[in-house]
């Protein structure tokens, strides 16, 4: 299985991305609700855990001093991964009031975990996930730090293991433009591709990974191998 057609094609276009990233999350996360399409879930990591580290960083060490960014971004998205069903599609922008609800429970796990007594600002909270203030209506259930991270672990180890998988020449088409973060132009230019060749290649390699993942994951994903 792979995203709707039209998803696709506003993903391949970064500006597109940048400019509507609240309402693309809201699309993904109601694909991965319905299909735990693992490519869905790939998509929403990618688009939204550097700039959640990034706004933690910059606020968790007057929220709650000690905690790592990084360690709560994985609770997190292990809790987007676990939970999908508790996702309610309400407006283009409910991906980001329902992960804003998500952090602040991991923050609070943690918190609690660690023994540790800490004042939580939550309007300061709101401000770096949403500007605009909204309700939480999650709670969610208690979880151990050590089996979020030996999750989040398999699951990179899963798709190495995909990646290695590929020809050299794939591996080197998504090391441009999923490491080195060029745009396609630029990256097909430097493997003497064609663009439209270059990116449809792409599009392949990750279909090629997302579907060893699903194979090595089992089920649920073992549909997800099909067309």
């Amino acid at each position: 299985m792979v995203l709707p057609p039209q998803l696709a094609t506003v993903l391949d276009d970064p500006e597109e991305v940048s400019l509507r990233r609240d309402e693309i999350s809201t699309r993904l996360m109601g694909v991965y609700r319905r299909t735990r399409d693992p490519e869905a879930y790939a998509w929403l990591f990618r688009l939204n855990s550097v700039p959640l580290g990034r706004s933690l960083q910059r606020t968790l060490p007057r929220l709650a001093p000690g905690l790592d960014p990084d360690d709560v971004v994985q609770d997190a998205f292990l809790s987007v991964l676990r939970y999908p069903r508790r996702f309610e599609v309400r407006g283009d922008r409910a991906f980001r009031t329902w992960m804003r609800a998500i952090v602040w429970n991991a923050i609070r796990r943690r918190l609690r975990r660690e023994r540790r007594r800490a004042l939580l600002d939550g309007d300061a909270l709101d401000s770096v996930l949403d500007p605009r203030p909204q309700p939480s209506r999650l709670a969610m259930d208690e979880e151990e730090g050590e089996s979020v991270r030996q999750a989040y672990a398999l699951l990179l180890q899963v798709y190495l293991e995909a990646y290695r998988g590929l020809r050299p020449r794939d591996r080197a088409r998504l090391r441009l433009v999923e490491i080195l973060r060029l745009d396609y132009r630029e990256a097909a230019e430097r493997l003497g591709e064609r663009r439209a060749n270059f990116k449809m290649a792409v599009f392949r390699a990750r279909r090629r990974i997302f579907r060893a993942m699903a194979a090595r994951l089992g089920s649920p994903g073992a549909e997800f191998a099909e067309d």
